[in-house]
C-alpha cells in the first residue's frame, strides 16, 4: 500500500486561492436592488436628522413678508408656534421618493445602458453619460416631481391641527392637488427638475466611467468589478 504524503498548504497557495475567489465574485454582476436596503439606510437616517433644515429652507423661500430673520430665527419660530414636529413636515413623501428614486434610477440606468451598447457589446463614455441623462430625466418625471410638490405643500402649511389644515397628510395632499389643479399641479416644476436630475446623472456617470477605467469597476449600468491580473 503506497503511502500518501500530504503537503502542507503554503502561504502562497492560500493567497492564490483567495485571489481566485475574489476574482470570481467580482466578475459576477450584482443586482443593485439587492444592495438597496443596506446602501440606503444610512441615507434615510441622515435625511431624518437633517430634514428640519429643508423645512426651514422652504419656509424662507416662501417668506414674502419678512417674518423670518434668518435660519435660526425661522427654526425657533416654527418650533415655538407650531411645535417641534412641524420641522419634520413632509418627511414621509420625501423619504419615500428617495427610496423609489434610487431604485428606479439603478433599474432604468441598466436598461438604457444595455440598449445603448454597440454591436460588440461595448459602452462608450458618451453613451454611458447618455444613459445617465435618460435615467435622471425618467426619475425626475416619474418620481421626484410629484413627491417634491407634495412635500413642499405640506411644509408650507402652518400648524399641526389637521382639522385646520388644507392637507392632512401626503396621500390627502396629492389627491387634493390632483382634484383641484389637475396633473399639471402635481407635476409643476417638472422641466427644471428633469434638467437638474438629468445633468446630475450625466456628470455622475461620466465620473464613474473614469474611475471604472482605472479600477475596472464599472460595466454599463450594473455594478461590477472585474479584477485585473
Amino acid at each position: 500500500m503506497e503511502a500518501v504524503c500530504l503537503q502542507p498548504i503554503g502561504e502562497s497557495d492560500r493567497k492564490g486561492e483567495a485571489l481566485r475567489t475574489r476574482q470570481l465574485a467580482r466578475a459576477l454582476p450584482v443586482d443593485p436592488l439587492s444592495t438597496l436596503p443596506r446602501a440606503h439606510s444610512p441615507s434615510l437616517l441622515s435625511l431624518s436628522l437633517s430634514f428640519p433644515i429643508d423645512t426651514i429652507k422652504t419656509r424662507l423661500q416662501l417668506d414674502h413678508t419678512g417674518q423670518y430673520r434668518g435660519i435660526v430665527d425661522c427654526g425657533r419660530q416654527v418650533a415655538r408656534q407650531e411645535g417641534g414636529r412641524a420641522l419634520w413636515k413632509g418627511l414621509t413623501p420625501f423619504a419615500t421618493h428617495l427610496t423609489l428614486k434610487y431604485a428606479l434610477r439603478m433599474g432604468t440606468n441598466a436598461v438604457y445602458s444595455t440598449a445603448l451598447r454597440d454591436k460588440d457589446g461595448r459602452l462608450t463614455d458618451g453613451r454611458r453619460m447618455l444613459a445617465g441623462l435618460c435615467a435622471g430625466v425618467t426619475e425626475a418625471l416619474v418620481i421626484v416631481t410629484p413627491f417634491e410638490t407634495t412635500k413642499i405643500r405640506l411644509q408650507q402649511q402652518r400648524g399641526l391641527d389637521k382639522a385646520a389644515l388644507k392637507y392632512r397628510g401626503p396621500v390627502h395632499a396629492a389627491s387634493t392637488i390632483l382634484r383641484e389643479e389637475g396633473v399639471r399641479g402635481l407635476w409643476s416644476g417638472a422641466a427644471p427638475t428633469m434638467l437638474r436630475n438629468g445633468t446630475n446623472q450625466v456628470w455622475k456617470e461620466g465620473g464613474r466611467g473614469g474611475r471604472g477605467k482605472m479600477g475596472g469597476e464599472r460595466e454599463g449600468g450594473w455594478p461590477t468589478a472585474r479584477a485585473r491580473a
